[in-house]
């Protein structure tokens, strides 16, 4: 599980024709996680002031970490069944 929090300022603005909006400052606290790789994308995120990016990065990042989940478990799945028992159990093995 990833937990966050998100901190934004928002600096709105009315023409004759529409409302518009944009983001002045933007922080986002995350947990220390094992996954480094999600820093760098709140970085960036932070350093554009870009919300979408951030949900979409971190989106993507959440299905990246599942599928990596689903395909290790299933290669721990196939070698178990595939490999010789006593291997298995020996010391120094894969699996233990």
């Amino acid at each position: 599980m990833i937990t966050f929090q998100v901190e934004f300022q928002i600096l709105e603005f009315q023409n004759k024709e529409n409302l518009s909006s944009i983001i002045t400052d933007l922080n986002i606290i995350m947990e220390s996680t094992a996954y480094s790789e999600l820093s760098e994308f709140v970085s960036r995120a932070e350093e554009r002031r870009d919300l979408f990016m951030f949900f979409r990065s971190l989106h993507f990042f959440v299905e990246w970490c599942e599928y990596r989940k689903r395909t290790f478990k299933h290669f721990k799945r196939f070698i178990i069944h595939h490999l010789d028992p006593k291997f298995l159990s020996s010391p120094g093995a894969l699996f233990t």
